[in-house]
């Protein structure tokens, strides 16, 4: 496998973190929440991702850093994409008693990803495109439908060239006040 090679990875944002927690059982409770029949064997890692910060207010909670759940299929990771598209109102209170922070899962995108992403979301809001996700790692956009209901086709962004080529060129504003 390749570094940055990020087909079987999701990432699940808003579980609260505990000193000594078990990953692997907040995942497989998620799953089910999800109605995803997940196992431990369809699992290769599962780790938090980011600097831990332990500056919170008592109870013994940490900062809320990422989960990163990488499968051993990729069929697995969309079954359980898949179910949180239908459910998006999952909270932590539903994983473990706490706090009740919405559940975000999405997949995991490598840096130079995740910027190309957050310039595509921008680009396309600016440029009136009403739609922008990832699907297995590729970045798309896609204008509403017009007003007598034709569908414009998906666009995959996969470099900076892209968006130039379909959303224009940046304008640089300077200023020499």
């Amino acid at each position: 496998m390749m570094i940055g090679d990020d087909w079987n990875e999701l990432e699940i944002l808003g579980i609260p973190e505990q000193k000594n927690e078990n990953l692997t059982h907040l995942v497989l409770v998620t799953a089910t929440k999800l109605g995803v029949n997940l196992q431990e064997a369809d699992l290769d890692d599962i780790h938090r991702v980011g600097h831990l910060n332990s500056e919170q207010p008592s109870s013994g909670s940490l900062k809320t850093r990422p989960i990163v759940v990488k499968f051993l299929r990729k069929i697995k990771k969309n079954e359980v994409l898949s179910a949180y598209k239908v459910r998006r109102n999952l909270t932590s209170e539903d994983i473990k008693p706490g706090s009740s922070n919405r559940i975000y899962i999405n997949e995991r995108l490598t840096v130079m990803k995740r910027q190309l992403f957050r310039e595509a979301r921008v680009r396309a809001k600016d440029n009136n495109f009403q739609y922008c996700w990832v699907r297995n790692g590729t970045i798309f956009i896609r204008r509403a439908a017009d007003s007598n209901g034709k569908k414009f086709p998906a666009i995959p962004i996969r470099c900076h060239e892209d968006i130039n080529t379909h959303l224009g060129q940046t304008q640089i504003h300077t200023s020499y006040d």
